[in-house]
């Protein structure tokens, strides 16, 4: 697993282990999740939740990776990425102050 995944994962894990919330079953539920827990906003939820089923696609496809697509992906995208490292250290700053 991508350190960046892993990384995803422990947080994740952290994150909702603090609330009533079950565990979700896919990282895609994890933002939302997320979202309901009032740590990221929906906009992030839903442009993270589309890269993830990208990502599931490009790893489980058999057929040929469309590479102008996750070039725009990594050349486009990368402010949701941002967004929501500044959201989860708001969240973390609110938390632990």
């Amino acid at each position: 697993m991508p350190l960046f995944e892993r990384g995803l994962k422990y947080r994740r894990e952290q994150f909702i282990a603090r609330s009533l919330e079950t565990m979700p079953a896919t990282m895609g539920e994890t933002f939302v999740l997320l979202h309901k827990m009032d740590i990221i906003n929906a906009a992030t939820a839903q442009n993270l939740r589309k890269s993830i089923g990208f990502r599931n696609i490009a790893v489980h496809n058999d057929d040929e990776v469309a590479w102008n697509i996750v070039y725009a992906i990594a050349t486009q995208q990368q402010q949701d990425f941002k967004h929501f490292a500044r959201q989860i250290i708001r969240y973390t700053e609110r938390s632990n102050p």
